[in-house]
């Protein structure tokens, strides 16, 4: 019998999101509202995890925080303690903007990424949301933000924004470079997109980036970012005039300061830290395609005001920096608001309904994509919490069939221990994604420096450097995993809390983590062992039969 859903729901982490916005963004229903999607991450749906959303507005929008600045301290305190897990910017006004973020503000922001917190930030085409995100750290070489003040930049792929810097000019509103992903609907008779497209039931479809897990074997992962328990995300909200995502070309290694650079060096290299040897570098999540040869009539729907034919290609979508291995901040990037907005997201004022529907709390159109929202939020959150998040992972899986029937006091055999690690790593992976787990595991073996104490094989990308034919990353994350709960209970019982739990994580680990390592290779050397002499004997005998007579 499966333990209560009252108990299992005991055991979430809490995570608190700051979401900030200005000019014409909205915390009501609008078209550039973002009610949906709060609703929908204040939604108790995975097991291990609440989110809480405070809204904060630049100008005079309603928001819990309105006329809203980073005022220092308000982020991170003296002593690096974060106010918030995550902060979402979806800027909407350009540079010349009264609530452009002051040097103070930018510090602090600054301050708040090298403490460990998340930050996403979303713009949308030419210099839209500049004000906001533009001029911050590794959001700002991560994206296009800066758009010129001429007509024609078709041709000019760089340019000097007022910072005075070479950053990649975005891309245009209506010209055809524009980065158009209008999905046209099935119904329609014209032949033409209509600029309403975005609001229907149609996404666009994206192409994810995928990692290898082992550099010498073909299998390979998306990022956790699109990685869920039913299979990877693939489709995003569709927009007649999307930014662009990308990986920075300058990432000099420098540490990140606070304060701006000295005077005619280039920022970006104080982007992109080198800690430990390794510099860690942003990554395109999923790109989008933008059909050739089509033209959207955007309103008041003139044949006059109509975009022209477009280039076509492809551009990012998203972008991602795992600043957890040097030791800050994540951060993700996207190519447009409208991935997040009502007019997208259930249509708004216009009268159609939405790539979710009218319903998608309840019976969302496009899961995949409230899935994707839903990784933003646990993928962007510091370090102690992903700690929590995976422990509270564990410890539902513990509560609930068929582990809560199975596992008894005393202790427990290496076999036993192996088995539990497989029941409890397709349970977690049923939760929150194979990807997901595979990147909380290999945080555990980080955790108090354990992989600089003990030979911990690589993880695989994008997260860890894959470096080793012999280890089978998903193979060693499920002997932890059994071992981790084997001594979980035998220092707190059956039913340990959360706060208990994690508090005991590295005393637990420093007894799971060599006892899944030995178990491993105990287990696996005697396969590796008959492998490693019949692929000899195979090399003889072609070496036999090719050998001159």
């Amino acid at each position: 019998m499966s333990a209560p859903s009252g108990e299992v729901a005991a055991q979430p982490y809490h995570l608190h999101i700051l979401f900030v916005t200005d000019g014409t963004g909205s915390f009501e229903l609008a078209d550039f509202g973002l009610t949906t999607i709060i609703s929908l991450l204040e939604q108790p749906a995975r097991p291990y995890m609440r989110v809480s959303v405070t809204t904060a507005h630049r100008d005079d929008g309603t928001a819990d925080l309105p006329r809203f600045r980073f005022a220092p301290g308000s982020l991170v305190d003296n002593y690096g303690r974060l106010s918030y897990d995550e902060v979402w910017l979806f800027g909407v006004e350009r540079p010349d903007a009264q609530s452009r973020m002051s040097a103070a503000e930018v510090a602090e922001v600054a301050a708040f990424m090298n403490a460990g917190g998340g930050v996403l930030a979303a713009g949308d085409h030419e210099s839209m949301g500049y004000a906001l995100c533009g001029t911050l750290p590794r959001v700002r070489t991560m994206r296009s933000w800066w758009f010129p003040n001429v007509v024609d930049i078709e041709d000019d792929p760089y340019g000097v924004s007022n910072d005075g810097f070479a950053q990649p000019v975005a891309p245009s509103f209506g010209g055809a470079g524009r980065h158009d992903t209008l999905v046209i609907s099935p119904d329609d008779v014209t032949t033409y997109y209509h600029f309403d497209d975005q609001s229907d039931g149609i996404p666009q479809t994206i192409t994810p980036t995928y990692f290898p897990i082992n550099k010498h074997l073909p299998a390979r992962l998306p990022h956790p970012l699109l990685c869920t328990p039913n299979g990877v995300i693939t489709v995003l909200p569709d927009h007649p005039h999307e930014g662009d995502c990308h990986v920075p070309t300058v990432t000099t290694a420098g540490l990140l300061t606070p304060a701006p650079p000295p005077a005619g060096s280039d920022p970006r290299t104080y982007e992109y830290p080198t800690v430990r040897g390794h510099q860690e570098l942003p990554v395109v999540v999923a790109t989008s395609w933008i059909e050739p040869h089509h033209w959207t009539e955007p309103p008041p729907f003139t044949a006059s005001s109509n975009k022209p034919p477009t280039f076509g290609g492809r551009f990012g979508a998203n972008a991602a920096y795992d600043g957890h291995r040097v030791d800050v901040g994540r951060v993700a990037v996207e190519a447009s608001w409208h991935h997040f907005f009502d007019i997208n997201l259930i249509g708004a004022t216009t009268t159609k309904t939405g790539v979710l529907g009218p319903d998608p709390l309840n019976a969302p159109r496009n899961p995949q994509i409230i899935e994707y929202y839903r990784n933003l939020a646990t993928w962007l959150a510091p370090a102690y919490a992903q700690r929590a998040l995976a422990v509270g992972s564990v410890l539902v899986v513990m509560r609930t069939a068929p582990l809560n029937e199975e596992i008894r006091p005393g202790p427990l055999s290496p076999g036993f221990r192996a088995y539990i690690g497989s029941v409890a790593y397709d349970a977690m992976s049923a939760q929150a994604g194979p990807c997901t787990v595979q990147l909380w595991v290999w945080s555990l073996f980080d955790q108090a420096q354990l992989t600089r104490r003990w030979p911990i094989p690589a993880g695989p990308a994008p997260w860890f450097e894959p470096t080793s034919t012999a280890v089978d990353p998903v193979l060693v994350s499920r002997y932890l995993l059994g071992h981790l709960i084997a001594e979980m209970i035998d220092s707190l019982g059956h039913r340990p809390v959360l706060e208990a739990a994690v508090k005991v994580l590295p005393d637990v680990l420093e007894r799971a983590v060599p006892a899944a390592l030995a178990a491993y290779v105990g287990d696996r050397m005697p396969l590796y062992a008959k492998l490693h002499g019949d692929m000899q004997k195979f090399a003889q005998a072609i070496n036999e039969v090719h050998a001159p007579s």
